[in-house]
């Protein structure tokens, strides 16, 4: 873990902005001597997080550079905080002068603390040779927990002599070249030592057939220690290509490296679908488009985690008063998860002292709203989560201009928008917003659509939809916009640029359909796409046309026309896996929606018709079904349709008798039906109980009637009188 803290530690040295304003204020000659030391002391450090170290010398000489490394942090990002934004314009020579002279005691610091960083670089350096300790992980035997295993290198294997192995042989050949098998695959043969799982490997990998069928075969031998790179290079030697250059600098770039052609979030997640494979963490749920939304990892591996973490200061666990208090004031991250109401209460009112140099705070959600801490004096803060609803107070957030994550439920009062605008606004370095479970009266700032580093922005929608970017903004990181509505000045030649949106939900207001056209033709990355209360043709809903068609997997359209439209197979695209449909259709959309393979969810909304027919073979792999305000006359299931159906919802809506088919849903596990009138009488209800048996839960909840709902009222308001006069006569005694 030290090499990573290094790591990131070099890497923020060596960003193009931190670099810009030390260079600025003219101390960037010795932070990069710094930078240049540090680097070469990685070196050093490349085999501490993958070996574990128990020479005490190591150990010592590590937790110094890791202490040193979290020194060189504090020192860069209080300095960063002291100076004001960077903002080149045509008279920025005047403007760096008097920024300068403005900050001169901050420089001097900074100059100060430099030294002595200095000096102490080289006192560990002096501290390595002066006790031995060369590159970690060598030295005396018995220093490193599981010694290095050297690579049995085999003898080619030829076929004199070797019996026996002719069906197996076989086996994995016929495995090998199944044509049914397009995608590329791992055989995995096992066995203990001595049994010829090598010699087995090799008879195939000379085979005949194999031979015939491979164009391209390398045979690698990779023992139980080994380096990336060498196995790269041994490739590249059978394959006759240019030797990979050394790729050290790139494993050692806390957090995730920057691959080509793919986003840092596609990378974490191709690394956390890694780490399912090799059963290191278990999957809790997933998206409908197969993507981990919740994960967890086994208690003894969680354990370990949080030990080690604790151990190097990277981060604190705690849900106990006594876990609070054992907090450092080189505490980096802390997680506070709430079991114990008053230790949360306790380190609200002892933050800002115990953890001054904390960069990321988690508090989970556990429907208990407690005493907000003033965080605001965590100027290093970098990530805040805290989804419960609080009061924004200005003095408890002012301050976090150096915040990159930002996942708060924010209650904020009409006395303090203009703080509210001011803060958020100030948040120069910000990547992700999510104020899903806010309550906010205002618009957010211009100025936070200036912000390039702009990754996610979630923003509630009720009891509205934020205005959305200014049409001159060019967020060119941003990947997830949802909760905004579209601006009067967007028009068909000016519309903010959004080239990597993944993940857009809006609401079209007063806006033509050219424009619409136009702003959908630009996402091509679009993923899902969620669009509500669209005054424009139907047409938007033929989506054959747009550059995200063979992409998209999710898609919610709430169309108020009430012209009605006749759906056709190949409008909707073809990948999708979640469909919120509110439309009013000519006909039955059955038919055509079936045929959408990898659907998972569907919910349909708004239509009316004689015939709804699922047929067999239809909706292959949907899970979950919502009806809402549809009326139907006749419904037939055919027997072989909706085969993996588990949820059937069906609220506010008329059906004229009892699905025919329904038995045939054999895996469905919940069954509800909301109605908006009596449609379903004590005769059909016993019906559809005795069809759905096999379901272990049915919910059906019909709706009163006018005269039932009359007496409720009525009996309401006979009890609200009787409380009048009786506080009537109390207030006269």
């Amino acid at each position: 873990m030290a090499a990573g803290v290094v790591s990131f530690v070099v890497g923020k040295l060596g960003d193009a902005f931190v670099k810009e304003v030390l260079h600025l204020y003219g101390v960037s000659e010795q932070v990069e001597k710094v930078h240049r030391d540090l680097t070469w002391i990685q070196f050093f450090l490349k085999d501490a997080d993958r070996k574990h170290i128990v020479d005490e010398r190591q150990k010592q000489w590590v937790k110094e550079v890791r202490d040193l490394a979290y020194w060189i942090e504090d020192v860069i990002d209080t300095f960063l905080h002291a100076v004001p934004e960077h903002k080149p314009g045509k008279k920025e020579a005047v403007k760096r002068w008097f920024k300068k002279t403005k900050n001169l005691p901050a420089v001097h610091k900074l100059g100060d603390e430099i030294k002595q960083i200095e000096a102490r670089i080289r006192e560990i350096n002096e501290r390595r040779v002066t006790y031995g300790i060369t590159n970690l992980g060598e030295g005396v035997q018995g220093e490193i927990i599981g010694q290095p295993v050297r690579p049995i290198v085999l003898p080619d294997v030829d076929d004199a002599g070797i019996v026996g192995f002719g069906k197996d042989i076989d086996e994995v050949v016929i495995l090998l070249l199944d044509e049914n098998t397009t995608r590329r695959s791992v055989i995995s043969i096992v066995g203990t030592g001595g049994l010829g799982k090598t010699t087995l490997a090799k008879k195939v990998y000379n085979s005949k057939a194999v031979l015939d069928q491979f164009r391209i075969r390398i045979w690698v031998v990779i023992s139980q220690k080994f380096e990336l790179i060498d196995i790269v290079r041994k490739i590249a030697e059978q394959l006759n290509i240019e030797q990979p250059k050394d790729l050290s600098g790139h494993q050692l770039k806390g957090f995730i490296p920057q691959e080509e052609n793919r986003t840092l979030e596609d990378t974490a997640k191709s690394f956390l679908e890694e780490l399912v494979q090799r059963n290191m963490v278990q999957v809790s749920e997933r998206n409908w488009d197969g993507s981990i939304d919740y994960c967890r990892i086994h208690d003894v591996l969680h354990s370990l985690a949080i030990q080690k973490a604790k151990e190097d200061n990277f981060m604190m666990a705690c849900s106990k008063i006594d876990e609070m208090q054992n907090c450092s004031q080189q505490t980096r991250r802390l997680a506070i998860h709430q079991t114990d109401y008053e230790a949360v209460e306790l380190y609200g009112k002892l933050m800002p002292s115990a953890t001054p140099n904390l960069r990321s705070l988690y508090i989970s959600h556990h429907n208990t709203l407690i005493t907000m801490p003033k965080v605001s004096q965590l100027v290093h803060l970098k990530a805040l989560h805290y989804p419960l609803s609080i009061d924004y107070e200005p003095e408890n957030f002012g301050r976090l201009n150096q915040l990159r994550y930002f996942s708060v439920g924010l209650i904020v009062k009409s006395k303090d928008v203009c703080s509210f605008q001011k803060f958020i606004g100030g948040m120069r370095f910000l990547q992700t917003l999510d104020l899903t479970e806010s309550d906010i009266p205002c618009d957010l700032p211009d100025c936070v659509w200036q912000v390039k580093t702009l990754r996610h922005v979630i923003l509630p929608i009720f009891p509205r939809y934020f205005a959305g970017p200014p049409s001159s903004a060019d967020l060119i990181n941003l990947q997830t916009l949802m909760g905004v509505q579209t601006r009067e000045s967007w028009k068909t030649t000016r519309l903010p640029k959004l080239p990597n949106m993944k993940y857009f939900r809006i609401k079209l207001c007063n806006i033509q359909k050219d424009t619409v056209t136009t702003l959908l033709h630009k996402l091509e990355h679009l993923i899902s796409l969620e669009i509500n209360e669209v005054y424009v043709p139907y047409t938007i809903l033929d989506m054959r046309e747009f550059p995200f068609y063979d992409r998209l997997q999710t898609l919610g359209l709430w169309l108020n026309n009430e012209e009605k439209i006749a759906l056709d197979v190949g409008m909707l695209p073809i990948h999708l896996t979640w469909l919120d449909l509110r439309i009013f259709s000519q006909g039955d959309p059955m038919p055509v929606l079936e045929k959408l393979q990898n659907l998972r969810y569907l919910s349909l909304a708004g239509s009316g018709f004689q015939q709804m027919c699922c047929s067999a073979g239809g909706f292959v792999h949907l899970e979950e079904l919502s009806f809402q305000h549809i009326e139907v006359e006749e419904w037939e299931i055919e027997e072989g349709a909706l085969p993996m159906l588990k949820d059937l919802s069906l609220a506010n809506c008329h059906l004229s008798r009892v699905p025919h088919g329904l038995q045939h849903l054999t895996l469905l596990q919940r069954l509800d039906w909301d109605q908006w009138d009596r449609t379903i009488s004590k005769t059909m209800e016993n019906v559809i109980r005795i069809l759905c048996k096999h379901v272990p839960a049915i919910y059906i909840k019909p709706v009163k009637s006018d005269e039932e709902q009359i007496s409720d009222e009525e009996k309401r308001d006979e009890e609200q009188s009787d409380e009048e006069n009786s506080y009537e006569l109390q207030s006269d005694d």
